[in-house]
């Protein structure tokens, strides 16, 4: 939204460097503002994701250790999937690639 107010700021700032040099002034002060906010707001969205990337690789360790705590890292196997009172089997990248499963 903001690219989008920028430019039409640059538009009415080229229409006013012909007309009248005083809008133009005006319209210049806006652009940079325009700018400064625009340039704020990457900073801001970079940290987000910088965080977002931390939190995530975060929760895949606790969900890794769960995982490997409750199937007693692999020595309570199911005898075949769905087995009641084992853990869940868990399935490699390779497992689920090679799987024919509707899921």
């Amino acid at each position: 939204e903001l690219q989008m107010e920028l430019a039409g700021i640059e538009s009415q700032l080229a229409i006013a460097r012909v007309n009248d040099g005083k809008e133009a002034r005006i319209l210049e002060k806006e652009q940079m503002q325009l700018l400064e906010t625009i340039a704020s707001t990457k900073e801001d969205l970079a940290a987000v994701v910088e965080g977002t990337k931390r939190s995530t690789t975060t929760t895949a360790n606790v969900m890794e250790r769960i995982a490997d705590w409750t199937t007693d890292n692999g020595n309570n196997a199911a005898p075949y999937r769905g087995a009641m009172g084992y853990a869940p089997a868990l399935d490699s990248k390779k497992d689920i690639d090679d799987s024919r499963l509707p899921y």
